[in-house]
């Protein structure tokens, strides 16, 4: 079985392609957080939410965060990419 992260919108049509692969960043994670550390923000799965109910497991609320908080995490992390490309593998493809 394979993992990715995707993006879930509180809305049904954002307005826009909300399309993510998110597997690369799978393979990347422990490098992301790793710069995440370093410009002191928080870990990605610190974002995240895991809904297990299709699995059997417990329903749950949904979790939402603050959006202005996760674009400020995913500019500093693409600003860093972007002047690092060197700093994980297939940074591109990361962002």
């Amino acid at each position: 079985m394979s993992v990715a992260y995707f993006v879930v919108f509180n809305c049904d049509d954002p307005g826009f392609d909300s399309f993510v692969d998110g597997k690369m960043l799978t393979h990347r994670l422990e490098e992301v957080n790793a710069i995440a550390t370093r410009l002191d923000l928080k870990a990605f799965e610190d974002y995240a939410f895991q809904d297990l109910s299709e699995y059997g497991g417990a329903d749950m609320e949904v979790q939402w965060f603050d959006a202005q908080e996760g674009l400020h995490w995913i500019s500093s992390i693409r600003r860093h990419l972007d002047e690092n490309p060197g700093a994980v593998k297939d940074a591109g493809a990361v962002v």
